[in-house]
């Protein structure tokens, strides 16, 4: 997904689904540093995508006016 795309698609979100897609995020970031330390991950670098992507997620949040946790 280009990055306008999954922008756009954040925006339009309620702060209630936001907050729920970073909470799964963190959780398959955790997993995969898990699948990483074992050896067992294919594409190291999704990480760094999952990374971005929470980022870009609490960015949405503040812009909306909420508190990040």
């Amino acid at each position: 997904m280009k990055k306008k795309d999954f922008l756009q698609e954040l925006r339009s979100l309620n702060i209630e689904e936001l907050k729920r897609r970073r909470g799964e995020m963190k959780f398959q970031m955790l997993n995969l540093r898990m699948k990483l330390k074992e050896g067992l991950a294919k594409n190291p670098l999704m990480l760094r995508t999952m990374r971005r992507n929470i980022a870009i997620i609490n960015t949405v949040l503040r812009e909306k006016g909420c508190k990040i946790d």
